[in-house]
């Protein structure tokens, strides 16, 4: 018990003293402070140098590696980041504890949470496009934790929630071109329990549902879940094409090839034909 309680004195104390240097880099360190913001809301290793002066850029209006180097020499003095270069380029890097002290201290101020979340995603953006300019998807595999984390922060605390969507579904487009579905089904599963908090009208509710649906519906689909894949698929379109409009969020004709495929790969041929007879469906009602 007493080495438990000595333990537990020792964290508690290493917290403090990570929250009292971060306080002390918020009010004499302002770059480096950005520098610590930018990292909190990403995910804690391989944060690109090159992302990090896009942000320094955003904020303080100067691109320029010696604004950068001056931040993280800041940080680098409170022992608060690491920086290391390797043949893929420069990164950073920041203990969990540390990161959590700095993403709960900026959390608390939400207009600058919201600013923050949303330049870190502008700036990994251009960030992702020089790296795979020609959109070749498994080049951008380093950054996806990236963009999986700042969507996670977004959907939890950001108070632009559903105002600005471009996050949650970039994560949640990246996540499932790139078959991540452990990274895409706890997106939307926070995604659907966000929005049943909001008490939204019942038509913008039910377009949000599913939006997030259809994302779970095409990984249960890859993954060969016929029970789940068939519960999302009621969700997401209803009772079959007379439910379907040119808007829906995931195209129908393609969710319902994937079912018929996954029904043979399960030998459900019944239920095979069933879905096929759907497609007949559309094609002679002309897919409203």
């Amino acid at each position: 018990l007493a080495m438990a309680v000595e333990k537990l004195q020792s964290k508690q104390h290493a917290y403090l003293t990570w929250e009292l240097d971060i306080e002390e880099i918020e009010r004499d360190h302002p770059v480096g402070y950005s520098i610590l913001c930018c990292c909190s809301v990403l995910a804690s290793e391989g944060i690109p140098q090159e992302l990090i002066n896009l942000f320094l850029a955003k904020v303080h209006g100067s691109n320029n590696y010696v604004l950068e180097r001056k931040g993280c020499a800041a940080l680098k003095m409170f022992s608060l980041v690491e920086k290391k270069s390797d043949n893929a380029g420069t990164y950073y890097s920041i203990h969990h504890p540390i990161q959590r002290s700095a993403y709960e201290r900026l959390r608390v101020t939400k207009g600058v949470f919201d600013f923050v979340i949303s330049t870190a995603f502008e700036q990994l953006q251009i960030v992702s496009s020089g790296v795979s300019p020609d959109r070749n998807i498994t080049a951008l595999l380093p950054l996806a934790p990236h963009f999986y984390t700042l969507a996670t922060n977004y959907v939890l605390d950001s108070a632009a929630f559903l105002g600005d969507d471009r996050i949650l579904l970039f994560a949640c487009d990246l996540s499932s071109r790139l078959v991540h579905f452990e990274s895409l089904k706890p997106l939307c599963s926070l995604a659907i329990e966000r929005v049943l908090q909001l008490g939204l009208n019942e038509s913008e509710e039910r377009k949000r549902l599913k939006l997030y649906h259809g994302y779970l519906l095409s990984s249960f689909i890859s993954c060969s879940d016929v029970g789940n894949a068939e519960t999302h698929f009621g969700i997401v379109f209803g009772a079959g094409p007379s439910q379907v409009s040119v808007n829906d969020c995931i195209c129908y004709w393609n969710v319902v090839h994937g079912m018929c495929k996954m029904y043979v790969i399960n030998e459900l041929f019944s239920k095979a034909e069933r879905v096929c007879r759907h497609l007949l469906d559309i094609f002679s009602t002309g897919g409203n």
